[in-house]
Parts: structure tokens; C-alpha cells; sequence
């Protein structure tokens, strides 16, 4: 206790009161040593520590089970969970706390109960291998991938980032941390996170998933691995709450299997607001523990108002390195056997067991011996136990029907002695039916199966039976029964055959029977029998096969069982006088019914004296139509309903070919109805009538009709359009059409070379689907040519004769440009017009006397359409030369085109060139038909590569 002065800077000084100041001791604990126990025991501790009244804060015990506590005076009472935890305990005191301490708690996983199946044993000591399976023990544990170095809140990598709507996070972890964490190869069933302070607010993480997939990949990049097959969604939870302080236990609802060698990638996400509907669903993140990995481990991303789950969202984490500590929840097991002895891993018992950690063994002990199995982690365990028990064994037979009579080769099996033989077999191997109780010796017999004293055979058979002979077999035969199944019969002959019992035989048959011969058969006969079925005839006849029973028959003739040759029976006649014998309707004796195609009376002739005949009208018997598809009109009748018109084709007065057949309701038709028709034709035409739907079979007079005779006519329709005969075209590729013609459906143009007819190719075919050609479409044309021309017209038929010939000749083969010219320099071009399909231009040039009289020739082929005097070798200058020119289309050269004149250049052939002449530009274009209506051609013929317009009008 002491009192203080205080000296003001003026006046007195002043002393306080008494002043009592208690100083307290620093509390203190002793940390108690590390601790083992096994999971599912309650336990406590007590804890020591001064001064005296001090208590103590424990934390850190959360994943071994033990809550955080405050203000204890001992660890409290708690159910350990496995896991392993470093407890921190604080001392305080008066107010005053003192340095913590820590120690280490480790809760090993204790096995569940074991069972050995079979649970007891009895063997014999030759007998293989017992086979022993443990059960049960298996025990929990979680193995930490990771050591807590700090604690991270940050965003995309605590699994609980609650600051944003939506986020996603992926962990990897490497096959070799979890193998060297404990982890075997099977299920993972829950994962923990070490959570050091909890998230505020009241917002959840909605649609909150865990999943997991196997991966190849060793490291992170900057974007979410795709795991090698789809991921395992191990725990959803519509809407996760914040975590508590301690261990987060995630028990999974699907198990993950890990193959034992894969990476694991740990895929954790929650989307809050996905439609951007929800404003501020977001609170703070929790912390948990993590480690810094010597790679890029973590990838995460996160967002608001958008998707996060399965995507990569707008913010991405900085800091890759950081993994929250992870605790993998499985199951294991580990089993000893003991003894050893006796013990095998394999069924054959040929590798002894050394104390491998194996559920399955397979027992051959030599003596008694009782082994236990404990599954053991650490110093906990969990055991059972098995008796085998070793019997003696004896030779004896099987016995598998159990009747007392054993078979086949002594086997060793237990049992008390030598003479008593257990249950399923026997001392003898006597037993001929080892399956069936009821038989057990055997002796050879007959068989008889009819019981009548004769057998099947004449030799017997071994019989296996029981206290008796079974039936059927006898010891005795009376000799080799005919039919052993039949006590009334049992010996065999050659009978006759006589089933209708009037003394006539159908053949002779084996029979087998008893004292007399059975029904049927006769020991004697009368003859042969042609009806057995029926006692009444016997003999045969000839009659006329009479089809429709109406007694007339047909030309048809049958040998007919019959009692006379007088009277046919039914089916039958003695004449053959019907003309129908499928119809009983039709026959000599039926009146004739009028206009129903039959002919009924078989008189040969239908509707006598009644028949309805027709025929072409009278008008038009012998014309020639106007046109192919003039109607043709025949006399029509009363209740008809249809028309038959048979079509033959006349050819020199003389019908020739088959027929067609055009069927129609009206009393008319076109030639344009039958299936091929032509044009200047001569056709045969006959009618049939169907009355009341009954064609009546016959035909009216024939009556011929011609179709238009086109080809007759000069410059008719099937000639070429007369404006073109006798003209020039203006172009090579002008058309050449003839009219278009109703119904045809191909014309066929003939081209002779008049003016050079042993030229190649002197006459051309061409055929086309359209009514017109041009010479360009001949596989040989030339310029200065006159050309004869004909049609030939196809319907659906062949074509017609061709029809008259006009004359057409090309375009005539041009003259020189330069016509009396004298050429200045023998560089300068002496040119003609350059024409369409011209591949060659021939220049012939002559030098001509006074009187202008050839002297002499060259030729010059060029495929321009020009030539110079440096091509002509030795030309006179000054001379005067004659200058005709041929043209090349295909092949060969045309016919030369008019002469003209020109002077050589006085100077001596010149090297060097001149640019040419500025040549003729030619333009020609032909549409046909013009106008159009569906289709049209063009054909163009220019020297200049400038574009074309092509106008179209309505």
C-alpha cells in the first residue's frame, strides 16, 4: 500500500489516500503426453495446472470428436472419432491467462466385429484344403492430404466462398498423396475440411454440390480440368448452411471408387442467383486450413447474377498454391491369422501363409487346430475364432441311391472303422443302376412287351432290376413276334389285298396276325380289282372326261372304273361334244343367251343372227387424218359401256405386225391413244363392243385410216422452214428448223455435201428432241458449201421416212482484206474476215503473168486470219500475185472463196515485226424460237472477249 504526492506548478502540494495494488501469478498447465485410444470409447482426462482454482480452454479436438470448451478443469467425458487432432489448452486464472501448450491425440479406427465363415470344421486329413473367410473388421479412418501451414478465406478457394452469388472451385490432389495419406484402392465415402472461423450472415450457398473424377493431369492450369470420365456427384445440398468452427464432415450420398493410381480432381460449386433475380444473396466466406503445394493445385472462379456451377464465371482466383487441407473418409481392414501352421494361400495347398494380411486361407491342418483371425489397426483389434477338426478315413464304395449296393472305385472317406461305412456309400460295387434305389442286380432276358409268350428278338438282353423280374421281359420265347405290341397278333404272310370283300384282290401286301387272316385280306382271289373301295365294279373302261357334270364331256379320255362300258358315271361321259367343260352352263343342249361374250350352244358362233357389229364411220373409211390427233369415230349402240379399237399397221396394202389395243367408254379415239403411232400410216381398224360391262368377242368390219401424209407434201411441215432453202446463212451457227410438229418426240435431220460429195463424212445423221439443228453440231462442216437438208419425224414409234430436200449453203468463204493493194513493206499483214469455229486459215498465193495466168503457187496455213509477204519465199517485188483463201472448221480445208490482187512490196523480205493491222471485230447472236415459251438457245459468235447483255421481255 503506498501514497503519492502531487506538487502543482502553484500552491501546496497535495497527498492522496492509500493506493493497495495486487499483483497475481501467471497461470500455468502441465501438457499432458501424447494419447492413443481407439474410436467408439468414451474417455476423459485430468488436467494439472497452478495456481490453484485455474481452468482451461481446450480447442483443436473438433475432428477427433472433443468439442472446443471453455473454463474446464479437466478434458470432459467425449466418444472419440478417428482422426488425429493437436489439442491447445489455455490456462487462466484471476483474470489472467497463461502461455498455451499442446499435445497430440490420436484416435485409431477400431475394427467391427469378425466372423469366420464356416465357423467349425470337421476333415478328414487326405481331404483338400478348407477354405476360411474372415468378415467383418473393417474400420473407419480419415486420411489428411495436407499439413495446416495457415488459413485462407479466399475467394474461389475456400470451398465455402458465401461473399459471391455463385462460385467454383477445383482441387487437385495427387494419386501419390493419397497413397502415401493411408488410402487404399476403393470407396471414398465422405471428405472434412478444417474450418477456423466461421462465414457471417444468414444467406446459404444454395444448390451446393461436391464431385469427383480421375484425371491424368499432374498440375492446374488457368482453366477447370475435365475429368477422364464424367465426374461422380458425391453431395448435394439445395442450400448449404455456413460451417461451425471445426471439422466439416461432407458424408458422401455416392461413393467415389479411386482406382489406386488415377489423380483425383475435387470439383465444388453453389449458384445463388442464376437468372439474376436475387439481390444481395451473398454473405461472408468461412476460413479453413491450408497448405502451399509445390505446383498449381487450385483453380477457382466466381460471380454474381450468373452462373457459376459447371462453367468458368467472370472472376478468377490469383493465387494457385494454396489447397485447403483435405480429410478423406474410407474403410479398410487388415487380417492376421495364427497359428500359421497348417495354412495356405492358395486352394491347391501348395504356398504355406506367413502371416500376409489376407481375408481368405485355406486350412489342412495335420491335427486339431484352432486358428484366429484379427483384424488389426494399431493397437486396436477385433478377433475370432474356427475349430478344424481332423477324423480318420477308410476305403469304401459310393453309394448314391443309398440302397446298400455301392459302384465304381474305392474312395477314402471318414468314418469310425473300416467295416462301417458312412451314410452314401458302401463295402460292395455290386450296384448296376447306382442312381435308382429300386435296382441293384441284373439278368439277360427276353423281351416281351405284349405279354403273348412270343418276344421282340431271338437273342436277350441284360436287364438291371430289383427284387423282381420287370415287366415285359421274360426268361423263355415262343419265337419272334410280328408285332409285340399287340397280344392278338404275332406271326406274318404274303395275303391279298381285298378291302371291299368281293373277292378281287388290289395286290398282295405282308400282314401280320394271329389265327386268322385279318380284315382286309383273302388267302385266295377272283382276278385283279380296279375299285377296292367299292364292291360293286371291278373292271375298267375309256369315257370323255366330263369336268362340269353337265353329262357332255370333253376331248379328254380316262380309263374309269365303271360296272359297264354303257353308262359313264359321275364326272364322266360316252361323248365329247362339250365346248366348255368347266362351266356346266355351256353345252350342245343350253339355248344361246344373247350379248354375254359366251357361246353357250358350243355352235362356234356368239349372238347368231343378233350380233351388235360397228366399225369406223362411213366419213372417214379410207381418208387421211388432217392432223395425227384427229378424232376417229366409230358407230356407237345402246348400253354400251365400252369400246375395244384393234390397231393393226398396213404396209403395202398387206396388214402386217401384231396389233395394239386402245380401250376407251366413248365411241372414239386418236391415234395419239395408242402406245406408238406415225406419221404417214396406214392403220387397219376394227371394233369390239362391251355391253353392260360383257366384252362381246367379236369384232365389226376393219376400216383403214391414214395419218398425215407431211412427207408427201413439198415444203410441207416435215421439210425444213422453205425461207432457209435455198439461201446462204448469215453465220455458220445459224439454226436450221423445220415446224414443230403435234406429238412428236424426235426429229431426225440428214445433211448431204453437195458441193464436195466425196469430201469425209459426206452425209451426216443428227437427232435431236427439239425441231431445229445448226452445222455446228455435225461432226464435220465447212464454209462455202451447199448442203441438202431433210426431216425425218419420230412419234413414240421409229421415225418416218424422210421428207423433201431443201438446199442450204454456209456462209460463203471470205476475200482478202487488201484487195488490189500494193503492200507497202513485206512485215504488213494482208488479213480476211476472222469467222466463228475457224481453227486454220489456208492463204493460197500465186504469182500471175500479164494476162494474170498463174505462174506459180504457194500455200500458207495460218491459224490467225492474216499472213505476211517475209511468209512468202522468193516473192518477186513488185509482182502481182492472185490471193484465194480456204477455211478450216473440222478436218479438212472448205472449197477456196473468190480471188483478188495484190502487189509485193518492192523491197527484199525485212526481219523484225509491225504490230498487225487493226482487225475486223465480228459479232453475231441467234435465239431460237423467238419468241419463246418455256425454253429458248442462243448461239453467239464473237471475235471480242467483251462481256454480252442478254435481254429477256414479257
Amino acid at each position: 500500500s503506498r501514497r503519492r504526492t502531487a506538487t502543482p506548478g502553484c500552491g501546496a502540494p497535495a497527498t492522496s489516500n492509500p493506493v493497495s495494488v495486487t499483483v497475481n501469478p501467471t497461470p500455468t498447465v502441465t501438457a499432458p503426453a501424447a494419447q492413443t485410444i481407439c474410436s467408439g470409447i468414451t474417455t476423459a482426462q485430468i488436467l494439472v495446472g497452478t495456481p490453484s482454482g485455474v481452468t482451461f480452454d481446450i480447442t483443436g479436438g473438433a475432428v477427433i470428436g472433443l468439442a472446443n470448451q471453455v473454463n474446464q478443469t479437466s478434458i470432459p467425458a467425449f466418444t472419440a472419432v478417428a482422426g488425429s487432432a493437436i489439442i491447445t489448452l489455455t490456462p487462466k486464472a484471476n483474470g489472467c491467462t497463461g502461455a498455451p501448450v499442446t499435445f497430440t491425440y490420436t484416435v485409431t479406427g477400431q475394427p467391427s466385429a469378425v466372423t469366420i465363415a464356416p465357423d467349425a470344421v470337421t476333415k478328414c486329413i487326405t481331404d483338400p484344403a478348407v477354405t476360411l473367410t474372415a468378415n467383418g473388421g473393417t474400420f473407419d479412418f480419415f486420411a489428411q492430404v495436407g499439413t495446416q501451414s495457415s488459413t485462407t478465406s479466399t475467394n474461389g478457394i475456400t470451398p465455402f466462398t458465401s461473399n459471391w452469388e455463385g462460385a467454383r472451385m477445383q482441387y487437385l490432389v495427387l494419386a501419390s498423396e493419397l497413397t502415401a495419406a493411408g488410402v487404399s484402392p476403393g470407396n471414398l465415402t465422405s471428405l472434412r475440411f478444417i474450418v477456423t472461423s466461421a462465414g457471417a450472415g444468414t444467406v446459404t450457398q444454395k444448390n451446393y454440390s461436391i464431385k469427383l473424377g480421375a484425371t491424368t493431369a499432374a498440375v492446374m492450369t488457368s482453366a477447370y480440368l475435365t475429368p477422364t470420365n464424367p465426374f461422380v456427384t458425391v453431395y448435394t445440398n439445395a442450400s448449404e448452411p455456413a460451417p461451425a468452427v471445426g471439422i466439416k464432415t461432407f458424408a458422401f450420398g455416392t461413393p467415389f471408387t479411386w482406382d489406386g493410381t488415377s489423380n483425383i480432381v475435387v470439383d465444388i460449386c453453389h449458384d445463388n442467383d442464376v437468372n439474376a433475380t436475387c439481390t444481395s444473396c451473398f454473405s461472408s466466406n468461412s476460413t479453413v486450413a491450408y497448405f502451399t503445394t509445390p505446383a498449381r493445385t487450385v483453380w477457382g472462379s466466381y460471380a454474381d447474377n450468373a452462373p457459376s456451377c459447371g462453367v468458368q464465371a467472370a472472376s478468377t482466383i490469383s493465387t494457385y498454391t494454396n489447397r485447403p487441407v483435405m480429410q478423406f473418409g474410407t474403410t479398410a481392414k487388415k487380417f492376421n491369422w495364427s497359428p500359421v501352421a497348417g495354412l495356405y494361400i492358395d486352394a491347391a495347398a501348395t504356398t504355406a501363409y506367413t502371416g500376409q494380411n489376407l481375408a481368405v486361407v485355406y486350412a489342412k491342418p495335420t491335427a486339431n487346430t484352432t486358428y484366429v483371425a484379427s483384424a488389426v489397426n494399431g493397437q486396436c483389434s477385433s478377433s475370432a475364432s474356427v475349430a478344424v477338426t481332423i477324423s480318420p478315413s477308410f476305403a469304401f464304395y459310393a453309394d448314391a441311391d443309398a440302397d446298400g449296393f455301392g459302384a465304381g472305385s474305392l474312395v477314402n472317406v471318414c468314418s469310425v472303422d473300416a467295416a462301417t461305412p458312412p451314410t452314401g456309400y458302401s463295402l460292395n460295387n455290386t450296384d448296376c443302376a447306382p442312381a435308382d434305389a429300386t435296382k441293384w442286380q441284373s439278368g439277360m432276358f427276353y423281351t416281351d412287351a405284349d405279354g403273348d409268350g412270343y418276344t421282340t428278338t431271338a437273342t436277350t438282353v441284360s436287364v438291371c432290376y430289383g427284387a423282381s423280374i420287370p415287366a415285359g421281359n421274360v426268361a423263355a420265347s415262343l419265337g419272334v413276334d410280328c408285332n409285340d405290341a399287340d397280344a392278338t397278333k404275332w406271326q406274318s404272310g404274303v395275303l391279298f389285298v381285298d378291302a371291299d370283300g368281293d373277292g378281287y384282290d388290289n395286290g398282295s401286301g405282308t400282314a401280320c396276325y394271329g389265327t386268322t387272316a385279318p380284315s382286309g385280306y383273302t388267302l385266295t382271289t377272283l382276278g385283279s380289282d380296279c375299285n377296292d373301295a367299292n364292291a360293286s365294279v371291278h373292271s375298267q373302261f375309256q369315257f370323255y372326261v366330263d369336268s362340269d357334270f353337265d353329262g357332255f364331256g370333253s376331248t379328254a379320255t380316262a380309263l374309269v372304273c365303271a360296272g359297264s362300258a354303257t353308262i359313264a358315271p359321275a364326272g364322266y361321259s360316252i361323248n365329247n361334244t362339250d365346248c366348255n367343260d368347266m362351266v356346266s352352263a355351256i353345252n350342245p343342249s343350253h339355248p344361246e343367251v344373247l350379248y354375254n361374250g359366251i357361246d353357250d350352244n358350243c355352235d362356234g358362233n356368239l349372238d347368231e343372227n343378233n350380233q351388235l357389229l360397228s366399225q369406223v364411220i362411213t366419213q372417214q373409211c379410207g381418208i387421211t387424218l388432217a392432223a395425227i390427233n384427229s378424232v376417229i369415230g366409230v358407230n356407237a349402240f345402246a348400253n354400251v359401256t365400252k369400246y375395244r379399237y384393234q390397231i393393226y399397221k398396213v404396209v403395202g396394202g398387206v396388214i402386217t405386225g401384231q396389233p395394239q389395243y386402245v380401250e376407251r367408254a366413248q365411241p372414239y379415239f386418236t391415234f395419239t391413244n395408242m402406245a406408238v403411232y406415225d406419221y404417214a400410216t396406214t392403220y387397219s381398224i376394227r371394233v369390239e363392243l362391251q355391253r353392260n360391262n360383257v366384252w362381246l368377242g367379236y369384232y365389226g368390219p376393219a376400216c383403214q385410216v391414214a395419218t398425215p401424209a407431211l412427207l408427201d407434201i413439198p415444203n410441207g411441215s416435215g421439210s425444213i422452214n422453205p425461207s432457209l432453202c435455198n439461201t446462204s446463212l448469215p453465220t455458220i451457227a445459224t439454226l436450221i428448223a423445220t415446224p414443230s410438229l403435234q406429238s412428236a418426240t424426235g426429229y431426225r435431220f440428214r445433211v448431204r455435201n453437195l458441193t464436195n460429195p466425196s469430201a469425209l463424212l459426206p452425209e451426216q445423221e443428227i437427232t435431236r428432241t427439239q425441231n431445229w439443228f445448226s452445222l455446228t453440231m455435225l461432226a464435220s462442216y465447212f464454209y462455202g458449201t451447199t448442203y441438202s437438208v431433210e426431216v425425218a419425224v419420230r412419234t413414240n414409234g421409229v421415225f418416218s421416212q424422210y421428207g423433201a430436200p431443201c438446199l442450204i449453203s454456209s456462209p460463203a468463204v471470205p476475200m482478202i482484206n487488201n484487195c488490189d493493194q500494193h503492200i507497202a513493206q513485206p512485215v504488213n499483214y494482208i488479213s480476211t474476215a476472222s469467222l466463228n469455229k475457224v481453227t486454220a486459215h489456208r492463204f493460197e498465193v500465186s504469182l500471175v503473168d500479164a494476162n494474170d495466168t498463174p505462174v506459180s503457187t504457194q500455200l500458207i496455213d495460218r491459224t490467225l486470219s492474216y499472213f505476211n509477204f517475209n511468209m512468202v519465199p522468193d516473192y518477186v517485188p513488185g509482182g502481182k500475185y492472185m490471193v484465194r483463201v480456204a477455211l478450216r472448221t473440222t478436218g479438212d480445208y472448205s472449197p477456196y472463196g473468190e480471188a483478188c490482187f495484190v502487189y509485193a512490196p518492192t523491197s527484199l523480205r525485212q526481219d523484225g515485226s509491225m504490230k498487225p493491222e487493226e482487225m475486223k471485230q465480228t459479232f453475231d447472236a441467234t435465239v431460237f424460237p423467238n419468241p419463246y415459251s418455256e425454253s429458248f438457245s442462243l448461239d453467239l459468235d464473237s471475235t471480242s472477249e467483251e462481256k454480252v447483255q442478254v435481254k429477256v421481255y414479257d
